[in-house]
């Protein structure tokens, strides 16, 4: 039997990785491991290859336009003019492409939509942005052979925003590398590297952008260490996002907080797993892949209820309103004071986590793939 070839797209697998270039980069990593019947080849910035391209360059060059908006806006508009213009000659693909919107369009294609917060929630990012979803999205949809949501909650917006597609979606929840991250992530040696105590600190992992509410984590924490509740430094890890000068202005005249900025991949385990707990208050997402990270490695989690977060969750975090800073401090202060009211959650946490694997999202995106290559091929 003839393999599919599979065409995928490698432009976010660009490190420092964002949540989506994790996703690609774990998914693609996984269907490499099956037995399949496909043929994966990556697409990355108008070249094919069987692996991704100068990993050190491009992230050097991508770190340069991140620190000037303008110029990142103007790469992505240029670049995006000449969709459909991007042409592959060398066999029949099926493309995946993992982050939105397509550039190769000469193939059936199939894309993965993480979430809608350009339209439920435009004010948390660029102009720029919102315009360039706004405009590509609704059209790349309809054409698609298939779509990948990666939760209930997107598929249930995505529903409700363009119900013309509902016939075309596909959940395929991302998944945990139980591999690194798990009971036996705890590592000294990475704590020690980052001049962290075992157990005594709080955490946050994710972007410095509005949406993740990192404002009201400071304000909160703040609240415990004037109420003197709390000795346990705030630390956060993440790479910058849009509007963060603010919050990073905060971070830096905040008493007992440290930013790490963005730290290598590898390290991520042991700090979660090192933590006292990971807290994670974020206005909105579409998954929430450091919850379930944190739960893999039985570190308690405090975060939002509803939506996708409370979906991957389940009984596992300690959960509090949107916006309720003071239910945010109340439950960062009982962990604070008696770690062990945490020990049922993070045994919730450990099974709630364990039906995540990215071969489980890889298995299901590839019987996709057969379903669309048939239809084709």
């Amino acid at each position: 039997m003839d393999k599919m070839n599979i065409l995928f797209s490698a432009q976010g697998m660009i490190p420092p990785l964002t949540g989506i270039g994790r996703y690609a980069t774990s998914l693609s990593r996984a269907m490499q491991q099956f037995e399949t019947d496909i043929d994966l080849d990556y697409y990355q910035f108008g070249r094919v290859s069987k692996k991704t391209n100068n990993e050190f360059l491009l992230s050097k060059i991508r770190n340069m336009v991140n620190r000037f908006p303008a110029l990142k806006s103007y790469l992505r508009k240029k670049y995006h003019a000449n969709r459909g213009a991007h042409t592959i000659k060398a066999k029949n693909y099926i493309y995946h492409e993992p982050n939105y919107i397509p550039t190769v369009l000469q193939y059936p294609y199939l894309v993965t939509v993480h979430d809608l917060s350009h339209i439920i929630n435009p004010e948390w990012h660029p102009v720029e942005r919102v315009h360039f979803l706004s405009e590509h999205l609704p059209l790349t949809l309809e054409k698609a052979d298939a779509i990948f949501v990666v939760s209930k909650s997107v598929k249930k917006e995505l529903i409700h925003w363009m119900p013309e597609v509902s016939h075309k979606l596909h959940i395929t929840y991302n998944g945990v590398d139980h591999s690194k991250f798990s009971t036996e992530s705890f590592n000294k040696n990475i704590l020690e590297k980052y001049h962290l105590p075992s157990k005594e600190y709080f955490l946050f992992l994710g972007t410095i952008e509005p949406r993740k509410k990192i404002e009201d984590l400071l304000t909160a924490y703040q609240m415990l260490v004037q109420n003197k509740k709390t000795s346990l430094p705030l630390i956060i890890v993440g790479g910058v996002g849009w509007k963060c000068e603010e919050i990073l202005d905060r971070i830096k005249h905040s008493k007992n907080v440290r930013w790490l900025q963005y730290v290598p991949e590898k390290d991520l385990p042991a700090l979660l797993a090192g933590a006292r707990c990971m807290v994670y208050p974020s206005a909105y997402e579409g998954f929430g892949l450091p919850v379930l990270e944190a739960m893999s490695v039985g570190t308690p989690v405090i975060t939002t209820a509803g939506g996708a977060i409370g979906e991957i969750g389940g009984l596992a975090p300690f959960y509090f309103n949107n916006g309720d800073i003071e239910g945010l401090a109340e439950h960062m202060t009982n962990l604070a004071l008696s770690p062990e009211c945490a020990c049922d959650h993070i045994t919730e946490g450990l099974i709630r986590s364990s039906y995540f694997t990215w071969d489980r999202c890889a298995s299901r995106t590839l019987s996709t793939y057969r379903d669309v290559w048939a239809n084709h091929y």
